[in-house]
């Protein structure tokens, strides 16, 4: 019988797991280290966007029965939440409702109540000239920002894009491409003739794009329901984490921490874990798919005391350090507050932050704007999301070039995606099935 061992017990991993185990893969799976996370990148408690509905189906497969007359599994199913209007800060700091419908922020109505309550008469009259200022880049446009600006006005750009970029990016909008930030935007523009136009007709899209996808029980829920899948088709769990894993000849040898030995035919690694401990023979694989910079920042969820509005709020504050950071608050069904804390990008190895400065600097930046967190910021570091197609696509041909080269080595993580976890299970799903055609023989 073929084996596969893998690192950790994410999500990514569990998925690639199960396609090779369902085709009868004896699977060993390797627990995380102490104080490791089983999911430390690309989850939010809020869901996770899944723009081609890669992470949907994932859900809808874990949760079908196994076998005629088997039980569905309730836990699994995928709830699904649309974006709704949030409150922002004014011109002159007060709290408006957002306009809607609008793209990354981009009001769809120039002229309309909400849109001049926020941003003043004179800026919405100017944000109104884009419906009559003929389109010169038809079509070509890249910079989120000289979009923005040219068509609707800088007001409008600062006071109701910025927020929603930074959050997404954790880059202003002069370092977003418009393809990346709002996918088809550019072409409607050139179709429609405006860019509040173009807002319009692809609001609909746009929305489904933003629609937050997640388990309906939660995410560790679906980390237990996976291990319990897994279950029927041998799937093992190792006693101890890994301290390496190194080739032999065409096959792998992984030793845990207790001296322990597992041999096995093929690899599914981890690569948010392994990322930052690369064991054995690792090390030169996981230097294949890197691309640089690196690019990294800082999240964080946390309980706050209740604000002094009712509806979901959006903002960007600065620490004491002048360090931007988006705050988004939420209310929960039991009536309290959630505030998504998400810092700028850096590059690792010129200012690189800790988890734990990040949470001093994520208080600060409550602070500043009167909230009052009710529980301690734990902070995490992730890979940044792409904000360039050059970027996604340079990372898309390392995956790609190294899957071709390596046979028995499966990566995979929301690591390798900016922090896109639909994507990454995607991704982990696809290369699994090819993993396990090799090792029964179907393919080369």
């Amino acid at each position: 019988m073929r084996e596969v061992i893998v690192t950790g017990t994410s999500t990514t991993v569990l998925a690639a797991a199960l396609e090779c185990a369902q085709v009868g893969i004896r699977v060993r799976i390797a627990p995380e280290a102490e104080g490791e996370q089983p999911n430390p990148l690309g989850i939010r408690s809020a869901g996770v966007r899944d723009e081609h509905g890669a992470f949907t189906e994932f859900l809808e497969h874990v949760s079908a029965p196994i076998g005629e007359g088997g039980a569905a599994e309730e836990r699994t199913r995928p709830h699904r939440t649309a974006p709704t209007a949030v409150a922002l800060r004014g011109r002159t700091g007060s709290w408006g409702e957002q306009p809607w419908p609008s793209v990354v922020g981009i009001p769809a109505v120039p002229l309309a109540t909400k849109t001049t309550a926020l941003i003043g008469g004179r800026a919405s009259a100017r944000a109104y000239l884009d419906r009559v200022k003929p389109v010169l880049t038809i079509g070509k446009e890249s910079q989120l920002s000289h979009l923005v600006e040219t068509r609707v006005g800088a007001v409008a750009r600062e006071l109701l894009v910025e927020p929603f970029v930074f959050e997404r990016f954790g880059r202003q909008s002069t370092d977003v491409e418009v393809a990346t930030a709002a996918p088809g935007l550019n072409e409607a523009l050139t179709r429609v003739g405006s860019l509040t136009g173009a807002v319009l007709a692809t609001a609909p899209e746009a929305e489904a794009h933003e629609t937050l996808v997640r388990p309906v029980a939660g995410w560790d829920e679906l980390r237990a329901a996976l291990l319990e899948r897994l279950e029927p088709y041998g799937a093992e769990m190792l006693p101890a984490p890994l301290a390496s894993l190194r080739r032999d000849g065409d096959a792998w040898v992984g030793r845990d921490i207790t001296g322990h030995e597992f041999h096995a035919d093929a690899v599914i690694v981890d690569a948010d874990h392994a990322l930052a401990s690369t064991p054995g023979d690792l090390a030169d694989a996981l230097q294949a798919l890197s691309t640089e910079p690196a690019q990294h920042r800082a999240i964080a969820e946390t309980v706050i005391a209740s604000p002094d509005r009712e509806l979901a709020s959006l903002e960007l504050a600065t620490d004491g350090a002048g360090h931007t950071w988006s705050i988004r608050t939420r209310k929960n069904d039991d009536g309290t507050w959630h505030a998504e804390i998400a810092g700028e990008v850096f590059a690792v190895g010129a200012d690189m932050l800790t988890a734990e400065t990040a949470s001093m600097r994520m208080g600060e930046a409550l602070q500043s704007v009167a909230l009052e967190p009710r529980e301690a910021i734990g902070a995490r570091i992730e890979v940044a999301p792409f904000a360039r197609r050059a970027e996604r696509d340079a990372a898309e041909a390392a995956c790609a070039e190294f899957a071709e080269a390596e046979l028995t080595l499966l990566i995979c993580g929301p690591a390798l995606h900016g922090a896109d976890l639909a994507a990454a299970v995607g991704d982990a799903r696809a290369q699994a099935q090819i993993l396990r055609r090799r090792l029964v023989g179907i393919s080369k």
